[in-house]
C-alpha cells in the first residue's frame, strides 16, 4: 500500500512492467545501533573524522578517535526529530541524538543509494514539532527502474544539485566577505584595538522599546504582525508565515512600538535571542515582545554598523552569555539598554554601510538566481519519479 505522504496518483501511473514498488522495509535497514555516536559537547571544528547530526549543517563537527568509526557506506542519514536527510559515502561517527542510520538492503548493482535518497527528499513528511518521525518515513513504497534509468536519474539531479551548491558557496563567499571587511575596517570589536570611544546603546538611540506583551487575536487579513520567528537569516520576512492583527489592535501596539525603515530589530526572547536585523521596508506593522526595537540617532550610530556589531560572534556571546531566565533565554529591555556599543567615526559608519549594501545587492541576484535553480531541481525531481523525464525512446535505449 503507498502511503499517503507520497504521490500515490503519479506511481500509480508507472508502468509495472518497467517500475516494481518495493516496500521500505525490504530496501532499507536501520543501521543507527552499529555506529558510534558522539555528544555534542565532544564536536571538535577539526579531525580525521566527520560527525554527522540531524542539524542542517551536512557535517556539524569532527573527531580524531577511529574507534567505532561507520563504514558501511554509502548511507542515508535521517534526522528524526528534523526530517533533515543527507546522503553520506564516507566513512563517519553519528551524533548522539535522533540520528536514523539506513543502509540499503540491496547491491548498488540492482538499486542505488543514492536513487533512494533522492527518492526520499520527495516526499512530504508531516511535521509534528520535536516528536519522532521515522515511523512515518517507515510507511514509504519505493517505485524503483532498472539500473540504467536509476543511473541517469542521479546523474541529471546530481549535476542539477551541483549547480545549486555552487550558487550557494557563491552567497556564503560574499557573507564571509562582509564579516571581514567588519573587521578589517573596525577591528576586533571585543578588544577594541582602534581605541574608540564606548558608549550604552541607549546614549546612541533615540528610542529603545519592545512589542506588545500581550498576544493579540489574529485576523485573516490586516496589519502585519511579526514575532522572533519572522526575522530570519535574510531579514524580516512576512511572507512564509504571515500573520495579521485588526487595525485597531494596531493602533494600540504601534502608539508605544513604531517600527520605521532603517531601525534595528533585536530577538530578545527565545531561541535566537541576540540576533539583530534592519527593517527595510517602510509599511507599517505590529510587533510582539519577543522584538526589540532600536531606533538609532543616525547622527552618531549608522543602522548597518550597528548591526553587524551586535551580530559580531564575540559581541554577541558577551551580551547573550549575561541572559536572564530558566530553560527561555532572555534579554530584557533594561539590560539592552547597557550593551556597551564602540562607536567609530561616523564618516566610517556610513562608508562601511554603503559598502554592505552594495554586497546586499549583489547577494540578492544571486539569491534571485538560485531560487530558480532550486525550482527546476525540483521540478526534475518530481518528473524523474513520475516517469517523465526521459522520452520512451531513452527508456528502451537505456
Amino acid at each position: 500500500m503507498i502511503s499517503k505522504y507520497q504521490d500515490v496518483q503519479s506511481i500509480s501511473k508507472l508502468p509495472k512492467s518497467e517500475w516494481q514498488l518495493i516496500k521500505f522495509e525490504d530496501l532499507l535497514i536501520d543501521n543507527s545501533k552499529q555506529a558510534s555516536k558522539i555528544k555534542k559537547g565532544s564536536y571538535f571544528e577539526e579531525g580525521k573524522f566527520p560527525i554527522i547530526d540531524q542539524g542542517k549543517s551536512y557535517i556539524s563537527g569532527y573527531t580524531s578517535s577511529s574507534e567505532g568509526l561507520y563504514e558501511e557506506i554509502p548511507a542515508i542519514v535521517f534526522g528524526d526529530h528534523t526530517r533533515v536527510l543527507k546522503y553520506v559515502d564516507f566513512p563517519l561517527f553519528l551524533g548522539a541524538d535522533g540520528v536514523k542510520l539506513l543502509r540499503n538492503k540491496k547491491s548498488e548493482e540492482e538499486v542505488l543509494t543514492k536513487y533512494i535518497y533522492y527518492y526520499l527528499c520527495t516526499i512530504n513528511l508531516p511535521d509534528t514539532g520535536y516528536n519522532r518521525h521515522f515511523k512515518y518515513l517507515k510507511e514509504i513504497v519505493f517505485p524503483i527502474p532498472n539500473i540504467s534509468i536509476q543511473k541517469k536519474i542521479v546523474q541529471v539531479l546530481d549535476k542539477s544539485h551541483e549547480t545549486i551548491n555552487k550558487r550557494k558557496a557563491q552567497i556564503e563567499a560574499l557573507d564571509q566577505l562582509t564579516q571581514s571587511v567588519f573587521v578589517e575596517m573596525f577591528g576586533d570589536p571585543i578588544k577594541n584595538n582602534k581605541g574608540y570611544q564606548t558608549e550604552k546603546l541607549s546614549n546612541l538611540s533615540n528610542k529603545i522599546t519592545d512589542g506588545t506583551h500581550h498576544s493579540p487575536p489574529s485576523t485573516e487579513e490586516g496589519v502585519p504582525y511579526i514575532t522572533a520567528k519572522h526575522l530570519r537569516e535574510d531579514g524580516l520576512d512576512f511572507y512564509s508565515n504571515p500573520t495579521y492583527v485588526s487595525k485597531d489592535e494596531h493602533k494600540k501596539i504601534y502608539a508605544r512600538c513604531n517600527p520605521e525603515k532603517g531601525d534595528v530589530l533585536y530577538i530578545k526572547d527565545g531561541v535566537t535571542t541576540g540576533i539583530a536585523r534592519i527593517n527595510k521596508y517602510d509599511f507599517q506593522f505590529s510587533m510582539l515582545s519577543s522584538l526589540a526595537l532600536i531606533k538609532p540617532n543616525v547622527s552618531r550610530i549608522n543602522s548597518y554598523y550597528l548591526v553587524y556589531y551586535l551580530n559580531n560572534q564575540g559581541v554577541f556571546n558577551r551580551i547573550t552569555n549575561n541572559m536572564s531566565g530558566g530553560a527561555i533565554k532572555r534579554l530584557t529591555l533594561k539590560k539592552i539598554n547597557q550593551i556597551e556599543v564602540n562607536v567609530p567615526p561616523i564618516e566610517l559608519q556610513n562608508q562601511f554601510s554603503k559598502y554592505i549594501q552594495e554586497i546586499e545587492q549583489k547577494k540578492l541576484i544571486l539569491k534571485q538566481g538560485e531560487k530558480l535553480l532550486e525550482n527546476n531541481y525540483n521540478s526534475i525531481m518530481q518528473r524523474a519519479f513520475k516517469g517523465e523525464l526521459f522520452t520512451q525512446e531513452e527508456l528502451l535505449n537505456a
